[in-house]
């Protein structure tokens, strides 16, 4: 007997809604079942979605930006998002229904639909004021949607409970990397519209100069500010002088950070009554990516365990893999992305070791990416 979907339970309810044609007051969990009346999520769904031109994401000189061409950029960006939402959306309505109203994934089509609904009741940004008005609309939402990763990464359990392995991983890619593109589509345009109104710093979201200490460190102390006694960075740059390339430091930074928070956390649990060993990264700079090497000396991951880690939902507070239940597979995720890579090595009873290839980001990459994922073949 197969499961039903949300979607199924609520066209169950639809002969009753017609007739009476009442409004819904429905609690959280039954919120997603009355958004099934909406079909502009189908209509939206199907347009088609902008690819993102790596070039729009570089560094550019502010004399290249007016006024128009920030108002451009406002526009494609109130034309795309809703698209993606909407994927995104009928997604989770397709999940089956002991899944869809999980409070995590509702939580996560909630937020999802609120933004849809703001952008699609937006009205066209035609002059400047308009495009200010957008742009703090646009703030507004990245701000209240940064709590998506969390949501997704406490919703595994259940994912896995209702899932089977690959459509779990299916349904968490596309959630993931529609994410990765819709904030850098919107972080791009509000760096842009700064720079035009003068503000300092970058424009568009991909710096030509990462500085490679300075993320790295930043990464680091992100991670001492969760674990103050943590092991000691030991940091190798290349000897030939290559230490900035071209990424979006804010994923350099995410990634970074979880890679070091993993390998913490198994030096802290194999060294509880001995001197910490220290972490060391050693970083290799070549013309078209740039690789980190993290080694710890944590105990290393149980061949048992090892094959494992990569799994979206796999977590124990019993080993030293604790903190990859969703951060690790994530990582592996943001790195693909530019078309880079993460790969590990471990040693059982001494330690790891984790390869962030990092694939560098300007115009002699590749030009266009595909930024967003279709609907997913249903059912689930």
């Amino acid at each position: 007997m197969s499961i039903p979907s949300l979607r199924h339970v609520a066209g169950l309810c639809a002969g009753t809604h017609r007739a009476t044609r009442t409004p819904l007051r429905v609690h959280a969990a039954v919120r997603t079942m009355a958004s099934f009346y909406n079909r502009s999520y189908w209509d939206y769904a199907n347009r088609t979605a902008e690819d993102i031109i790596l070039d729009d994401l570089n560094t550019l000189e502010a004399k290249d930006k007016g006024p128009d061409v920030v108002i451009r950029s406002a526009k494609s960006v109130h034309t795309t998002m809703p698209i993606r939402l909407a994927r995104r959306i009928i997604d989770i309505h397709h999940l089956p229904y002991g899944v869809g109203v999980n409070p995590h994934i509702q939580n996560v089509h909630d937020l999802y639909v609120d933004a849809f609904d703001s952008l699609v009741r937006f009205s066209d940004v035609r002059t400047e004021a308009d495009e200010d008005r957008f742009a703090r609309l646009l703030q507004s939402l990245l701000e209240k949607t940064a709590v998506i990763l969390p949501l997704l990464s406490q919703s595994c359990p259940a994912l896995s409970s209702g899932l089977a392995k690959p459509q779990m991983k299916q349904f968490l890619d596309s959630m993931v990397i529609s994410r990765i593109s819709r904030r850098l589509i919107a972080e791009n345009h509000l760096a842009l519209r700064a720079a035009r109104l003068g503000t300092p710093g970058p424009i568009g979201s991909v710096r030509r100069d990462c500085d490679i200490r300075a993320l790295a460190e930043q990464a680091y102390a992100g991670v001492r500010s969760r674990f103050p006694a943590a092991p000691a960075l030991e940091l190798a740059l290349p000897a030939d002088g290559g230490q900035r390339f071209s990424y979006v430091p804010d994923h350099v930074v995410f990634m970074l950070q979880e890679l070091l928070t993993n390998a913490t956390t198994a030096v802290l649990r194999h060294h509880k009554d001995t001197a910490l060993p220290p972490i060391n990264v050693s970083v290799f700079h070549g013309p078209n990516s740039t690789t980190f090497k993290i080694s710890d000396m944590g105990g290393g991951i149980p061949e048992a365990i090892a094959p494992h880690v990569w799994d979206y939902a796999f977590s124990t507070a019993d080993n030293t893999v604790e903190h990859m239940g969703f951060g690790l597979p994530m990582v592996r995720m943001y790195a693909e992305y530019f078309g880079g890579s993460c790969t590990l090595q471990t040693l059982p009873g001494h330690g790891t070791e984790i390869f962030l290839n990092l694939h560098h980001v300007d115009a002699g990459s590749l030009a266009r990416l595909r930024s967003d994922m279709p609907t997913l073949p249903y059912a689930l």
